[in-house]
């Protein structure tokens, strides 16, 4: 499946990553490949992660070595999965719910 990120997925990692990247420059690397490895995840396995429980048309893909979740929404119709957020799992749990 082709992977898009909305727009402020794109922004979550970003700034995820500059975060880490400011406490050491390895660890905003060690960031994104966790993230790649999620997405490489959701990619093969697009039904494998469980839906949310009150948004049943997303799906939540937990990261391994971070606490973080990536947020998607596959659509089969198309082959596309949509990443909503890339959101951590202690801050602000509900703010990304107006993207859906």
């Amino acid at each position: 499946m082709i992977i898009e990120f909305f727009e402020a997925a794109l922004y979550d990692l970003e700034k995820s990553k500059e975060y880490y990247s400011n406490i050491e420059p390895a660890l905003g690397n060690y960031f994104l490949s966790d993230i790649e490895n999620a997405l490489n995840d959701i990619r093969k396995f697009p039904k494998a992660s469980p839906k949310h429980t009150t948004h049943k048309h997303l799906r939540l893909k937990t990261c391994k070595r971070f606490p973080f979740t990536v947020i998607y929404h596959p659509n089969f119709e198309v082959n596309i999965v949509y990443i909503v957020a890339v959101a951590h799992q202690k801050r602000e749990p509900d703010f990304w719910k107006d993207r859906t």
